[in-house]
């Protein structure tokens, strides 16, 4: 019995206290202990002396979130905390500061950890503070030059080749660089039946949104099963696809916007929307500046032509009724909010409103009784980089159900979905 106690704990120890301590060694190994101190180079700083990176990194011990006293020639400088770290640089944000006249590029600072190991503090606003990071600007700014250096290259060469043999030149259409997601729910309940779907999704958008930004979407739900003893077929689905395209200031502080949407369901034998195509080729969008929590606020007006098909019932009597299909064609006014929300680390925020009144060509203002409305409000939490779980809630509401159908005309599904995103760029994946 004790052979097998000793055997038990010792299998306790290979899979759970070891690889906890192991992983605990080897995090202390790129971190600073009390008292130990790292010197380095200023090689940039901010107007104000608050934020400094030396040339010192992860090779020379320093990760995010060290916190250590600063010193130049022997003189105390600041409380200082590393935000953001890499191999050979290192950023550093400057609190309790005294004699910022002797702070200046070339200058050696030397810092001293506070606290050891055991003891480290956890940062609370480490996350803020990387946003406003320095260190991330002059990387990016030096791989912006050296992208700009590669690409006057390679425009000499083919100046050079074209000109040695007298080469055509022919431009040539070139798909921008794109991000793609990937999304599942098992499981999606929608009202007002309570009815539990199964959702596939795919999103799209560019990467490079300093100028022109485009966002797409598409979501098919579907659901299948036995009615009765006779094995008769139930069957839902619901297909919704939303594309904008921006020009960033085309006219001024407003962008100009365009909306393309389709929407198909499916209940049973019938068709509550066939099909429903809303074109919207000119509008505007305005967006508001973005802040550390509001990282998007836009609002946007895009008129929209639709070409709506549906199922209707017209009835035979009171009981009794014939399922016909009818057609229309709209005219409507789509305003657009978009709201995107950095909530805490890792939790976002996105909701996506669409308030789209009936247009009639005789009267001067929109008739707001008949609206198509829709609401999409995400909350996603990032596991990794590239996969994150979300929250969906989607409402919707459309008068002309129930003057179709006599069907409720608002519905709402909410469903938890799985994301994978990936990037799709030039040469790489």
């Amino acid at each position: 019995m004790i052979n097998k106690y000793l055997l038990k704990l010792f299998v306790f120890y290979l899979l759970c206290i070891l690889p906890c301590t192991l992983i605990t060694n080897i995090y202390n190994a790129y971190s600073l202990d009390r008292d130990e101190k790292v010197e380095g180079t200023i090689v940039s700083l901010t107007e104000n002396k608050k934020r400094i990176v030396i040339d010192k990194g992860l090779e020379n011990g320093v990760i995010e979130g060290d916190v250590a006293k600063g010193y130049i020639d022997d003189k105390y400088i600041c409380w200082a905390v590393a935000v953001v770290v890499r191999e050979d640089l290192s950023e550093w944000a400057m609190d309790k500061t005294t004699n910022l006249e002797y702070v200046g590029e070339n200058v050696v600072i030397s810092l001293h950890s506070i606290y050891d190991l055991k003891n480290r503090p956890k940062v609370s606003n480490l996350y803020i503070l990387r946003k406003e990071s320095i260190l991330n600007k002059m990387i990016d700014k030096a791989k912006e030059k050296y992208l700009k250096v590669e690409q006057e290259k390679a425009n000499k060469e083919q100046k050079l080749l074209n000109e040695k043999y007298n080469l055509k030149k022919y431009k040539t259409f070139e798909l921008p660089d794109m991000s793609f997601g990937l999304s599942i729910s098992p499981i999606s309940i929608r009202s007002p039946n309570n009815e539990q779907t199964i959702s596939y999704g795919v999103d799209a958008k560019n990467l490079n949104r300093e100028k022109y930004v485009f966002d797409g979407s598409y979501k098919y739900s579907t659901l299948s099963y036995t009615i009765n003893a006779a094995r008769d077929k139930y069957s839902t689905s619901s297909t919704t696809s939303t594309n904008t395209f921006d020009v960033k200031n085309k006219w001024g502080n407003l962008d100009y916007s365009s909306l393309y949407q389709f929407k198909r369901q499916q209940t049973g034998t019938y068709y509550p929307i066939k099909s429903q195509w809303s074109i919207g080729p000119v509008g505007i969008k305005y967006r508001f500046r973005p802040t550390t929590k509001v990282t998007e606020l836009s609002m946007a007006l895009v008129p929209l032509l639709e070409f709506y098909t549906a199922d209707s019932k017209e009835y035979v009597d009171s009981v009794n009724y014939n399922i016909v299909e009818v057609k229309d064609n709209y005219i409507r006014f789509a305003y657009n909010l978009n709201l995107k929300m950095d909530l805490v680390e890792h939790l976002k925020l996105e909701d996506v409103l669409f308030y789209k009144p009936y247009y009639d060509v005789g009267k001067i203002s929109p008739d707001f009784s008949n609206v198509d409305f829709s609401n999409k409000l995400t909350l996603k939490y990032e596991i990794y980089p590239d996969v994150s779980i979300s929250y969906v809630s989607n409402l919707y509401w459309d008068i002309r159900k129930r003057k179709n159908l006599k069907e409720a005309s608002t519905e709402w599904e909410n469903g938890f979905y799985v994301f994978y995103t990936f990037n799709v760029q030039k040469g790489k994946m």
